[in-house]
């Protein structure tokens, strides 16, 4: 502050306490003033009770405003404090909102790749508006990571993060939506990856089978995957729509019913995680019981079925190793399980040769049967069998035959009805009345209960079902670019349904 000789004072820019300060100083001011003309008078008068009176005075003002400048300035510069660390706590938060940079690659004509600076907390509306990239902002369709990103979606809630990928395209018809915006999506997320050595090696550690595709430029499988990624996407949309329906109206009788299905699907759809965890050679296909054996000194590949009744031959395999000319048409019958056969007749005696030693053996001849040669529990029990699996042989008295591993069967028998086998199989033998010589004639009247692994399916099922699927399905897995003992065991984890089996594929 500054006194003027006139008694003024520049108060300006003070504050409620500086002017309080201001009033003091006045006061002090005119007392100076009158001390110093009373002083002229008393000494001009003599009179110096007055000037002890003024002096007191002053004093007693000198003293008020100590008081006053000592309980006024300590709380001042403490507020002041407070001030300064409120605003410097304040400057370190906003030291650390660090915008994100995030690659934008616009997916257009000219192929355009540029870098836009926006807050992760900001929604993807924001981030549209920013990008000048010639698309309008109601048709731009931004993907990350091969999924969309809506427009009230903030960026660090869907995991964009700073250096990240962005697509941008136009948004296609919705007709055409399906079928063409993820084809031209693959091509363009192809492109841009191989010129991105860094993205090109994520997703090569990833997806090895995708980076491969995008390798050796196979636009079929990259086209597929992403085709697949957007399925998934619709079906996770119909989902959630579903369920927003049934949440509208839970006492609805229909709508508590879909609950409980969908609950249930749940509780499967964790059974199969934790079988996938804990036993997940539960998904592989087992691999049947074969052994070598000769009949009529002609090699056979011979199926163990312990939960066959008798043991089994075809009518073909019985032409070929000579024996037709010994089959009793008298034992004909209808084999039924899943589906029927026809039983041409019965061998009642031949000599199978198992490693070194020859062992007799009956069988049941069937007219149509996918295998050559089953030997069942009858035969089994005869000769003491024993299948141990801990040394994978089968034991026949002192004889030990090992088990064939996949790569010594023929492919009719990896793909055929006895790895499809679903449990054991009834089948009845009805021998026709006949006349032989009556001293020797055996009943005509008698039934032989058999099993067999499998039914025979009839022609028109092979060719609409392949390892017991439709083959339409087979077909439609297969072209997403997997192998058919994939797509067949992807079925078989599934139960049949073909979303399921393709999100396994793709998992």
């Amino acid at each position: 502050m500054i006194i003027t000789s006139a008694g003024r004072v520049d108060a300006e820019n003070l504050g409620k306490y500086e002017k309080f300060e201001l009033a003091v100083w006045y006061d002090l001011f005119i007392w100076a003033n009158l001390l110093s003309l009373t002083i002229n008078t008393s000494l001009n008068r003599n009179n110096g009770s007055l000037v002890c009176l003024l002096a007191y005075d002053i004093a007693l003002v000198a003293r008020v405003y100590s008081n006053y400048h000592s309980q006024r300035s300590s709380p001042l510069s403490q507020r002041t404090k407070q001030r300064l660390v409120i605003s410097n706590t304040s400057e370190k938060k906003a030291q650390r909102r660090m915008n994100v940079t995030i690659n934008v690659t616009i997916s257009t004509d000219q192929d355009d790749t540029f870098i836009v600076e926006i807050d992760p907390s900001e929604v993807v509306e924001n981030l549209m508006a920013l990008i000048e990239s010639g698309i309008p902002l109601a048709t731009q369709v931004l993907l990350f990571n091969g999924q969309q990103l809506l427009n009230h979606q903030k960026l660090n809630e869907r995991g964009v993060g700073n250096g990240d990928l962005i697509f941008v395209t136009r948004r296609q018809q919705q007709q055409q939506r399906t079928n063409q915006r993820a084809p031209e999506t693959a091509e363009s997320m192809a492109r841009e990856i191989r010129n991105n050595p860094d993205l090109l090696q994520q997703v090569l550690s990833n997806n090895p089978q995708l980076g491969e595709a995008i390798l050796s430029n196979d636009m079929k499988t990259v086209e597929n995957y992403f085709r697949a990624i957007q399925e998934n996407k619709q079906r996770e949309a119909e989902r959630n729509q579903r369920a927003s329906q049934l949440n509208a109206d839970p006492f609805n009788v229909d709508a508590q019913r879909a609950i409980e299905e969908e609950i249930r699907m749940g509780n499967v759809m964790e059974n199969m995680e934790n079988a996938l965890e804990h036993i997940p050679e539960s998904f592989a296909r087992v691999i049947m019981l074969y052994i070598d054996c000769k009949v009529n000194d002609m090699p056979l590949k011979a199926f163990v079925d312990s939960g066959a009744q008798q043991t089994i031959m075809s009518l073909e395999c019985a032409k070929r190793v000579g024996i037709e000319r010994l089959i009793d048409k008298r034992y004909q019958g209808i084999a039924k399980g899943v589906g029927t056969c026809r039983i041409v007749g019965r061998v009642h005696l031949a000599q199978i040769k198992i490693g070194n030693t020859f062992f007799p053996c009956s069988f049941s001849i069937l007219e149509e049967q996918s295998m050559d040669f089953l030997l069942g529990l009858d035969m089994l029990r005869r000769h003491q069998c024993s299948i141990d699996l801990a040394s994978n042989v089968l034991r026949i008295g002192d004889e030990s035959s090992p088990f064939l591993s996949e790569k010594d069967l023929p492919d009719r028998y990896k793909d055929g009805a006895p790895e499809e086998s679903s449990g054991p199989q009834l089948v009845q033998e009805t021998p026709k009345a006949s006349e032989p010589p009556r001293s020797t004639a055996p009943s005509t009247t008698q039934q032989v209960p058999i099993q067999i692994p499998t039914a025979v399916p009839t022609p028109e099922e092979m060719n609409r079902q392949v390892d017991g699927f439709p083959r339409e399905s087979v077909e439609q897995l297969m072209g997403l670019g997997f192998s058919r003992e994939q797509v067949v065991r992807a079925l078989r984890s599934a139960g049949g349904n073909v979303d399921l089996a393709a999100g396994l594929l793709f998992g």
